[in-house]
Formats: C-alpha cells, structure tokens, sequence
C-alpha cells in the first residue's frame, strides 16, 4: 500500500503546473474569441432569473406567441417530456392554436403559484421549474393536490436545473411514488430533457431569428446547469494533470479535500468586510445579523437587517435558499402567520402588500412566499459554487459595491414607505406589527 502522506512541494507543483494549463487554455480561447465569439451569449447579458426562464419556456409552448411555429414547440415538448401514450392525448386533444391556453403564475386556491398552466380541450399540463431554488414545504404534494381538483385529466411536470427529484419536505417518496405510478407526476431535468426539447426545437424551426434565440438558449443551460464546453475542458485538463503519476494524485485529492473548508474560509472572510460596509454603509440599524459570518455554508445563511422605522418583522435580507453554496435570492423577509418555522410578530397582510406592490412598482416584478412579499433571484452571483464567484468572493470589493447597491434599492423603498422620521411602526392601522423584539425571527427556514 502506498503512503498516503504528502509534501507541501508536492501540491505546489501541482497547482503551478495546472495554473500554467489553464493560463494555455484560457489563452487560446481568447484567440477564438476574436474570430468566432463563442462566449457570447444574450441570455447572460440579461442573466435569467426563474421567473424570466419560465417566462422563456412558456413562450416557446405557447402556439399564438411570436416564434409563429404555432403548435410545433408545444408537441415536441410533449413528446420529449412524456411517454408516447401520455402525449398522444395531448397532442390529440391540441390539434389548433386556439385548443391551448398558457398563463404562467398561476395561483391555486392554497395561495402558491404555478410557474407554467397549459390547458384545453379537456386536458391540462402544469409545470413546476426549479432552475436553482429548493423546494418550500409541502410544495408539490400542494400542487398535485391543487391540479386534481382544478381538472380532471391534469399532470404535473418537475423541471429541475440539478437534474433531482423533489425534497422530502416537499412531497414524501410514498406520495412521490405513487403519482409518478399513476402517471399524474413526471420528474424531468434540464441537462437531459429541457435540451433535448431545445434541440428538437432548433431542428425543427425554420426562422432564422428563432434558431439563433433557441441556439442561444440552449448554450445558457449548458453553461449555467450542465458540464459542458469550457468547464468540461477544465476538469478533463484537471484529471489528465491529477492522473499522471501518484504524486499528481494525492495533490490533487488533498486540494479536493480541502474545498469545502476553503469556501468556507473564503465567504466567512467576504462576510466581515461585507459586513462592515454595510454597517457604515445604512446608518442606525436596529437589527443586523451577519449569517455569512456565522455559518458560511448554513441552509439559510446570508446577512439580513432591519431600520427602526420599518415594522418589526419586517427585513431586508440575502439568503441562500438551499444552502452557503447557492440559490441565493435578495428581498424583503416579513413573514406572515403562515409562514414555516416563523415566530411572533408577523406581519399583516396589509403591510405585506404594500411591501410588496411598491417594489413591484419602482423596481419590478418579484416572487411571494409567507416569509417573502418580495424577493428575486441574486443575478449573477446566485450560485456561490460557480468559479467566477468564487474569484469575486475573493477580490470582495465589485461584489460588495453590487449587493450594496442592489440593498440600497430595496431600503430605499422601505424608507419611502416609512419614512426615517417617522415614529409609527406601520402603515396601517390595522398592522400586527407594532410591538415586538426586532430580533424575533432571526432563525428557522424562510422559504416557503
């Protein structure tokens, strides 16, 4: 058996050596790049959060939007998402563009929101699209119950970015197993079935513009969900490096081993400065409590914080809503009575709503849970796992100005609603909110 200890000239020869690989690699795309641009992309100009990609998917479903492909998208996602004998009653039933109606966000009677409803002629198709975000308590087994008793013939789609199957917390695998038996539940990925629809499509259309969007779509999911292109490069130059003698290896194994302290060193670190920034930066906060700080790779870690003159229980915050790793949304918590693991004082549906209606306002459309009246996806540094933001993590100071100014936004609003100066803790009259420990709630999931 070999010695498994290590010499620290043994792990810097490696990480010289890979550097030197990745500094060739990174060289020559750049030579590409002047003569094909292979890198540019619209959709990471606009950065897509959830909302916006469920926007894209139910434009493409829908046979009366301007792609002008009428039905032919909608078929073949049906045929790729479905088995033959599922879809062809679908297919059967939507034979003209005006069989079929898609809305997306749409609300069952429990108050939760279906991302995508497409429905007609007898038969409906509901899809629920988890690019990053994890699933909220009761979530699915919610939505399945909701569809059953919205329609007769109904069927729910699973579209996840991670390729997984819904949380526990959100459907038990008894309940899972047995709609998925019963043909009502069909758990799909973006890796594998989102791409292969997108292909088909491409394929098949016959606009040039609609190719290019397509084509453009399809190398966004591979770049944000899929190893593929240059990160596949990457870890293939890695492996090749690791595997080319037993010295490679075992460096190679002690860094892989040590990822997981050195991200979390990495954001502990962004969180102090972040921290003290933000601190100087909002003058008289009441409350601040600094996650990142505490529990960098904790479900729910983030930083969030209050100013005396907003309700109690009332908070700007960013969360991650999985763990320190990703999902990471920025909004406003203010939890309602039946918001999850919440605790006194929650807020009135009042206050929420008009939280929630001026920042839909002066900044625009955002998601609602019990805890969240508003919050949107992080943009570009949703996924701290992702190797640019783990470089920003490190440099601190870009990452830093942007959230504070993406925060600046949100207290803006708040302060607008009410004002510093102002003593009283509520906009109305009739708010829950106007005696309690500012503290309160400070713990505990925040996501449904």
């Amino acid at each position: 058996m070999h010695n498994i200890a290590i010499n620290h000239t043994d792990i810097k020869s490696f990480l010289e050596e890979l550097s030197f690989q990745l500094k060739v690699i990174e060289s020559l795309q750049e030579k590409l790049a002047e003569k094909i641009a292979p890198d540019f992309n619209s959709f990471l100009l606009f950065n897509p959060d959830e909302i916006r990609l469920s926007s894209i998917i139910a434009h493409l479903l829908n046979p009366s939007e301007t792609h002008g492909q009428k039905l032919k998208f909608l078929h073949l996602f049906l045929e790729t998402m479905l088995p033959k004998t599922v879809a062809d009653k679908f297919i059967n039933a939507w034979t003209q563009p005006q069989d079929v109606n898609v809305t997306t966000e749409f609300t069952t009677p429990s108050n939760r929101r279906i991302d995508i409803l497409v429905k007609g002629n007898g038969m409906c198709l509901a899809i629920e699209n988890k690019p990053w975000a994890g699933d909220q308590k009761n979530q699915i087994i919610d939505y399945l119950k909701a569809i059953q008793k919205y329609h007769q013939n109904c069927i729910l789609i699973y579209l996840s970015g991670s390729n997984s199957q819904p949380s526990e917390d959100s459907i038990s695998q008894q309940d899972l197993d047995d709609f998925q038996k019963k043909g009502i539940l069909f758990v799909r990925g973006y890796c594998r079935d989102l791409l292969e629809w997108l292909k088909q499509c491409w394929n098949n259309s016959e606009p040039e513009r609609v190719r290019i969007f397509i084509g453009d779509f399809i190398d966004y999911i591979k770049y944000q969900f899929c190893n593929s292109g240059e990160n596949m490069l990457i870890m293939n130059t890695v492996v090749n490096l690791a595997t080319q003698n037993v010295d490679n290896l075992k460096a190679a194994i002690t860094i892989g081993q040590s990822y997981e302290n050195l991200l979390e060193y990495l954001i502990r670190d962004f969180g102090k400065d972040f921290t003290k920034q933000l601190s100087s930066h909002f003058s008289a906060l009441s409350y601040l409590d600094p996650l990142w700080i505490k529990s960098p790779l904790g479900y729910y870690t983030g930083v969030r914080f209050k100013k005396p003159n907003w309700p109690a229980g009332v908070f700007v915050a960013i969360e991650a809503q999985t763990n320190g790793r990703r999902d990471y949304i920025i909004g406003v918590q203010a939890p309602n009575n039946q918001a999850s693991g919440a605790t006194p004082p929650f807020v009135s549906g009042t206050d929420r709503d008009i939280i929630q209606n001026n920042l839909n306002q002066q900044i625009g459309p955002g998601k609602t849970t019990n805890w969240w009246p508003w919050y949107k996806s992080l943009g570009k540094y949703q996924n701290f796992e992702d190797i640019n933001v783990i470089i920003e993590i490190y440099q601190k100071h870009n990452m830093i100005k942007d959230l504070l100014d993406e925060l600046d936004k949100l207290v803006k609003v708040l302060d607008s609603i009410w004002p510093p100066s102002s003593t009283t803790s509520s906009a109305s009259s009739t708010s829950s909110t106007t005696s309690s420990n500012a503290s309160s709630n400070k713990a505990g999931p925040h996501h449904d």
